[in-house]
């Protein structure tokens, strides 16, 4: 049995913006790490990092799986 084919939810204008959110979001979360770890910050302190760091690999996936 075949598995239906995947059709897509989203149009194009809404995938590329999930991409630049994604990305932005990814990009926000590398610099957050970077500050904190070059301000040598507690390890509890680096945990501000995971939201930004969801929401960027949601955006990206969002992206390319076109839901």
């Amino acid at each position: 049995m075949q598995s239906p084919a995947r059709i897509p939810n989203i149009g194009p204008n809404e995938r590329m913006r999930r991409r630049r959110f994604g990305l932005v979001a990814l990009a926000g979360a590398a610099a957050l790490l970077v500050l904190l770890v070059a301000l040598d910050a507690k390890r509890a302190w680096r945990l501000v990092v995971a939201p930004p760091l969801w929401l960027g690999a949601l955006g990206t996936l969002q992206h390319r799986g076109k839901t």
